[in-house]
């Protein structure tokens, strides 16, 4: 694929936006195996503004062919056939990018003459086994968002943590079918964490209903202590994920090899502390998809 840029169209055509293989920003790693490469999500609609302070605003002009970008980079590990994609908000979603991923392997395979089978891209999540021990360590327990779907199924159940009873009740008596709770301590409370007990009531209520094929799902944010970063884990599919700090200048895009180089130093790979070597992103990753 990296090799075909003139004879292959990379633009894939998602709904209102494009995706499109950004040629330019690819390349194979040779020394540590691994390909990587950005896909951009462009739209037209929905365009910012130019604004300096105390000006009036400067709208955006896109000519018939220009889109707004936003960009995603993947990195490829052909030896387990696992894929890294960046975390963006604006970038493309997981069903986006299997999209994408389907329509492009499909058109390079009719280039090589290669048969086309009937089959898409698939992206399976890699669920880390130690993110809900990481709940249980952490000290301070930002945020959780609860959701339910059949409350009278819910109802029938015997329910201990007194937030999600009522959440439930609440919903019957209003005679509503479903419900989605937030509960979180906002951004003022840096030292202050939602009550332990209750979160493990509820933890321990949900893994209960989802045995009993109940339709629940819970998110809790949480950090280990004041000095480390809030982590969202989504407790019915807690999946792997790595945290990556870029240090680049203000109204700059970092490029795609300046954030892959970033990944690879930071975590993607193991390290030598002098004390012993801390495994890296790539080797979890490649045990864990074993299991």
């Amino acid at each position: 694929m990296l090799q075909n840029r003139k004879r292959i169209d990379s633009s894939v055509e998602l709904g209102e936006e494009v995706a499109d293989f950004e040629w330019t920003e690819q390349n194979y790693d040779s020394k540590n195996n691994l390909y990587w490469f950005r896909i951009s999500k462009n739209r037209t609609k929905n365009i910012p503004s130019i604004k300096h302070l105390k000006e009036e605003r400067q709208p955006v002009s896109l000519d018939k062919e220009a889109y707004v970008g936003n960009y995603t980079i993947y990195v490829f590990d052909p030896v387990k056939n696992l894929i890294f994609i960046q975390s963006n908000f604006y970038g493309l979603t997981t069903r986006q990018s299997e999209l994408t991923l389907s329509v492009l392997r499909e058109r390079y395979k009719q280039n090589q003459g290669e048969k086309i089978e009937n089959t898409a891209v698939k992206l399976e999540p890699i669920i880390d086994p130690n993110a809900l021990l990481r709940i249980k360590e952490s000290e301070y327990i930002r945020k959780i968002a609860i959701k339910g779907s059949d409350v009278n199924r819910l109802a029938a159940e015997d329910i201990k943590s007194e937030t999600l009873h009522y959440a439930t009740k609440a919903t019957q008596k209003t005679s509503g079918i479903n419900f989605e709770l937030t509960l979180s301590l906002g951004k003022g409370n840096r030292d202050k964490s939602i009550d332990r007990k209750e979160v493990s009531e509820i933890i321990n209520d949900v893994a209960r209903l989802r045995s009993r094929n109940q339709d629940v799902g819970l998110k809790i944010s949480a950090k280990e202590d004041l000095n480390h970063s809030v982590e969202l884990i989504d407790f019915v599919e807690p999946r792997l994920k790595s945290n990556l700090t870029l240090d680049f200048p203000n109204r700059e895009t970092p490029g795609a090899e300046f954030i892959y180089q970033n990944f690879l130093e930071q975590n993607l790979l193991d390290k030598d502390t002098g004390d012993g070597y801390t495994r890296g992103f790539l080797q979890k990753a490649r045990t864990y998809v074993d299991w």
